[in-house]
């Protein structure tokens, strides 16, 4: 008898247990439930901010490439002789116009030096790049030199 009343008792604390555990995990589910119920809205902005922030550096990524292949033409045709150091300087100037990070850019590497000075620096920072392994290398850089010291004379003689 005593063994009827003992399995008795296992068996109804067991279906408590089993119970009490259905209904907690039960209060958990609604609570999460609510929880992403009221923050979904939140969620979708956050969400759509990520992804505008995306098409925007998406936007600008493409706008710099086509800078560099703009500014790789440019030195590609004045390393082989099509356009003087002026010409490309102006270029330059013309495609750096409005990019406020370059220029900052260009003033912390270059801080002592005008404009002038700083797009012939980033000139040479890509003609570097292109003919570096070239065997004309240095005749290059010297006929650069050359036109460089030209247009300094002729600045000065203008100021």
């Amino acid at each position: 008898m005593q063994l009827k009343t003992l399995q008795k008792g296992l068996a109804i604390a067991g279906i408590g247990a089993v119970t009490a555990t259905l209904v907690l995990s039960g209060q958990f589910s609604i609570y999460k439930a609510d929880y992403e119920f009221w923050n979904l809205p939140r969620w979708n902005a956050e969400i759509q901010e990520m992804d505008e922030s995306s098409e925007q550096l998406s936007m600008e990524s493409t706008v710099v490439a086509g800078r560099i292949v703009a500014k790789e033409t440019v030195i590609h045709d004045l390393v082989d002789g099509r356009v003087s150091l002026a010409d490309a300087m102006e270029r330059f100037r013309e495609l750096n116009a409005g990019h406020e990070e370059l220029h900052s850019m260009l003033e912390f590497r270059f801080p002592q030096q005008d404009e002038d000075e700083r797009l012939y620096h980033n000139i040479l920072d890509f003609v570097f790049v292109q003919i570096k392994d070239q065997p004309d290398c240095r005749a290059v850089q010297a006929r650069l030199a050359y036109e460089w010291q030209q247009l300094h004379r002729q600045r000065t003689r203008l100021n």
